[in-house]
């Protein structure tokens, strides 16, 4: 409609200019009106293009700025956060909880020789925990973790071999500290590790108890749509003696782990 008005009083204007040049100067008529018919084309065009541009829906986040919001609109309406640039909902969520699975390789050692000749043979075991992280900065991040952990280390006594610590109830307070501010983020990780044996009992097991540990480690989080996927390497260097026991003294139980780890947003 405004258009429409512009083009009318635009054309009002050129013919009464119009007549008045070929009144005044006669001979110049045709030379000079069409190049000030070309002008006010020019000048026309330029008043409509505006107008459309200024009717258009200005978007509240350039594309350009941040590639992901698309991807983010698109996950808002089906209640998923997809932790994503683009989500504006990101990191708000103080408190998730998951679960991991992964591979450890016991590390038995003897802290003091030997004289009776006993051999360590240390193999690869597995793992499966829950998982919980309460944010408490932008970076730092509490883990605590619960793993139920079968290892394969055992003593080779002469002809007999002995399990160490075949199945144990890892209990850990982690300590996260996130290099990066986004989601995706490499981290390290520092914490305890209460370790309680479930299985020693029988003869062909040393007798072990509870000891405590330092496990130190590095990980990366990966956002994905709905949850978040960690592989984490760590080592469980054991602070203690396991066992009292006359026969196998001074023994000390390290393993390092490798888990994959999913949570929550």
């Amino acid at each position: 409609m405004y258009a429409e008005e512009i083009k009318d009083s635009f054309g009002t204007l050129i013919g009464v200019n119009q007549q008045r040049f070929e009144k005044r100067y006669p001979t110049l008529k045709n030379k000079t009106m069409k190049k000030v018919s070309f002008i006010a084309a020019l000048l026309l065009s330029g008043g409509l293009f505006a107008q459309d541009i200024s009717a258009l829906d200005t978007p509240q986040e350039s594309l350009l700025q941040n590639p992901f919001a698309a991807q983010a609109e698109l996950a808002r309406p089906m209640g998923i956060n997809c932790g994503c640039a683009g989500d504006k909902n990101r990191d708000r969520k103080i408190m998730a909880f998951g679960f991991s699975f992964g591979v450890n390789r016991s590390n038995l050692q003897f802290g003091a020789a030997q004289e009776n000749g006993d051999q360590i043979v240390n193999g690869m075991g597995y793992r499966l925990g829950v998982v919980s992280e309460l944010r408490l900065g932008k970076r730092i991040v509490l883990s605590p973790k619960a793993d139920l952990s079968f290892n394969a280390g055992q003593i080779n006594q002469g002809n007999t071999e002995y399990a160490v610590s075949a199945s144990s109830l890892e209990l850990m307070g982690h300590l996260k500290y996130r290099m990066m501010r986004s989601n995706f983020s490499p981290y390290v990780l520092a914490g305890p590790n209460y370790r309680i044996p479930l299985a020693n009992r029988n003869n062909n097991s040393v007798p072990t108890s509870s000891d405590l540990a330092i496990d130190v480690g590095v990980g990366l989080d990966i956002p994905l749509i709905g949850f978040k996927m960690s592989p984490e390497l760590r080592y469980s260097y054991g602070l203690s003696n396991i066992t009292n026991s006359d026969e196998f003294s001074d023994l000390n139980h390290h393993n390092i782990a490798l888990s994959l780890i999913f949570t929550g947003k």
